[in-house]
């Protein structure tokens, strides 16, 4: 029974992917706005459904102001979750385009594919500022790699540069808002971690491959997760640079991680 559901998830999934996509391509045709956000959103919400995520958010989700959203990542359906709630691209490594089926829908919402070596740095700054000069917000997973959501890694600062604005154009660019948040697992197949739930049913990190994670997310009951929305950071931490910005949304981001901690 397992597997029919499983395939009638998977079927579902790949089903409603195609029928996504031709609406949002002549949604980028035709429109720069933040209108391109809100089929994929429509796609991530149904992946989330399909798969039986459920999302808790807790804080303010920073939307007055464009923003950098600053994330730890425990999985690829870190995207599904985040990407249902923000008006924002995603920044991924390059090897993500690549992907099956998901390096395809992340194309259509915009996502800024960079290679991570001193080499390909400029070509990456200028893809994001072109971004950040048309106004949109980004969402950028500091720490360069998925973990199991167990702890946070040192957020790599380097990623943060790729955001400063070009010295000729500082005067001329609004502040980038900066908000911290963290995803957390609460639980999976119904069983929090606390009592025993398994981690690996949502988090997909180190060298697991992607198909048969998925196929084993499928036969399960799925995962609740926690999406906290930290305050942004103060003007004066943007002011002391990079590293302070690192090292001050990763303290804020640890607070949340683990369910023993006060709410």
């Amino acid at each position: 029974m397992k597997h029919i559901t499983a395939i009638i998830k998977l079927l579902s999934f790949l089903i409603f992917s195609v029928i996504i996509c031709l609406p949002q391509l002549v949604v980028l045709l035709f429109s720069k706005k933040k209108l391109f956000y809100k089929l994929p959103q429509i796609w991530h919400r149904a992946v989330c459904f399909i798969f039986n995520i459920k999302v808790h958010v807790h804080g303010d989700i920073s939307t007055d102001a464009q923003t950098l959203f600053v994330s730890n990542h425990i999985s690829y359906l870190d995207i599904p979750a985040i990407g249902g709630l923000l008006d924002a691209s995603f920044i991924a490594k390059s090897d993500v385009e690549g992907w099956p089926v998901f390096g395809f829908l992340s194309k259509l919402q915009r996502t800024i594919f960079i290679r991570r070596d001193r080499a390909a740095f400029q070509e990456a700054r200028d893809k994001v500022q072109q971004r950040l000069h048309m106004g949109h917000s980004l969402i950028l997973f500091a720490e360069g790699t998925s973990t199991d959501g167990h702890d946070i890694l040192p957020l790599k600062s380097g990623l943060f540069s790729l955001v400063e604005p070009d010295k000729d154009t500082a005067a001329h660019t609004p502040p980038l808002r900066v908000q911290p948040m963290t995803v957390r697992i609460d639980t999976t197949n119904g069983v929090s971690l606390q009592n025993g739930g398994e981690r690996d049913i949502y988090a997909w990190h180190g060298d697991m491959e992607l198909a048969p994670h998925l196929w084993q997310l499928a036969k399960s009951q799925g995962a609740e997760i926690s999406l906290f929305f930290h305050p942004p950071l103060d003007s004066a931490v943007i002011a002391n640079g990079r590293k302070e910005i690192a090292k001050t949304c990763h303290a804020t981001m640890k607070d949340a991680l683990h369910p023993v901690r006060a709410e």
